[in-house]
């Protein structure tokens, strides 16, 4: 089989049954059950030194006979490329987050409170899980962390307004990063709040 054992990747690259041998016990056997089968088809399974092209198609057409799972050729030995193809398509409509469902998670807000997110997606933003909707509420509120929010409610007004002061603090500690205020592992947000208490000063 040493024809088979050079010309297999070659021959075979066209029928996406591209082999790899990394190990000759394997290769050994592998032969055997080869040779095995071709003998009792009665051909042989080396390809003759210098085979003529049609000597070598016929040969290539044989081992795809032989090894090609079913379905996978035409009638006349060449592949079938549909047999490739997935056998069923799932088509997802993938749903967008707009201006209805920010309306509807202002609502949630103010009915539900920060952290009630399961009650805002069995209520008003159906087929939405509860971590699509922390992160959405996160968003909305201008904070990446809701720690500080935990049971806060407010209405619409409420809500922009506590963006617009997150925003002052990101932008006054620098920690305002991609439309939010990230707290960062040095406190800085947390100094900020603790020395603006101290001084009686709010936003």
């Amino acid at each position: 089989l040493d024809s088979f054992h050079c010309c297999c990747d070659q021959r075979f690259r066209n029928t996406g049954q591209v082999i790899h041998i990394h190990c000759n016990r394997f290769h050994s056997l592998f032969s055997l059950v080869v040779r095995a089968i071709m003998e009792a088809e009665n051909y042989n399974p080396n390809l003759p030194r210098g085979a003529s092209p049609e000597q070598q198609m016929a040969w290539v057409m044989k081992m795809r006979e032989l090894f090609s799972p079913p379905g996978m050729l035409n009638q006349d030995g060449s592949i079938d490329q549909d047999f490739f193809k997935p056998k069923r398509v799932v088509i997802v409509n993938e749903r967008k987050w707009g201006a209805e469902e920010k309306e509807l998670l202002y609502k949630g807000l103010e009915k539900y409170g920060v952290g009630k997110w399961r009650e805002m997606s069995a209520d008003l933003l159906q087929g939405w899980d509860d971590q699509q909707i922390r992160i959405r509420a996160a968003r909305l509120l201008g904070t990446q962390s809701l720690v500080r929010y935990v049971g806060w409610k407010g209405n619409k007004e409420a809500v922009d307004a506590e963006y617009a002061k997150n925003k002052a603090i990101g932008e006054a500690t620098g920690c305002w990063k991609s439309g939010v205020l990230v707290e960062d592992d040095k406190g800085t947000v947390k100094k900020y709040l603790d020395d603006m208490a101290a001084c009686g000063m709010t936003l």
